[in-house]
């Protein structure tokens, strides 16, 4: 059957790699950051962009399920790998050396990149295209 309409799951998966692509710019901002998150969060945007294009394409088939199963890994290890790269800062604002303020490009790439997360877990669960 040929995809005769988008479905809800295309516009959140347009929203997750938007969402990628900002949590991209973010970690560039961050001190102490690890150069490897930021290219998990540019192949996740870039998997999940090309899982909505194929879909739209050839319709649905149950090997595009993988896409966004590695997009949400790939999301999910950049904010693990995130904090291991935080934690000396982290335990010196908790500890009074340091003011939180200088964690603020932090959390600020964390709430980006956890409500990512979040919307592409949600995007699993929804179809992308509507068949005839």
């Amino acid at each position: 059957m040929k995809p005769t309409k988008r479905a809800l799951g295309v516009y959140l998966g347009i929203v997750v790699a938007a969402f990628g692509i900002a949590g991209f710019v973010l970690n560039g901002t961050v001190a102490n950051r690890v150069g490897t998150v930021s290219t998990l969060l540019l192949a996740a945007a870039i998997l999940e962009i090309a899982g909505v294009i194929l879909v739209m394409a050839t319709g649905p088939r149950p090997i595009y399920n993988l896409i966004s199963i590695v997009t949400v890994t790939l999301f999910a290890y950049a904010l693990v790998l995130s904090f291991s790269s935080q934690m000396n800062q982290l335990g010196n604002v908790v500890a009074g050396l340091d003011e939180a303020s200088s964690l603020q490009h932090f959390l600020t790439f964390v709430a980006v990149t956890g409500v990512g997360l979040l919307l592409s877990i949600i995007t699993n669960f929804l179809g992308k295209a509507k068949s005839a």
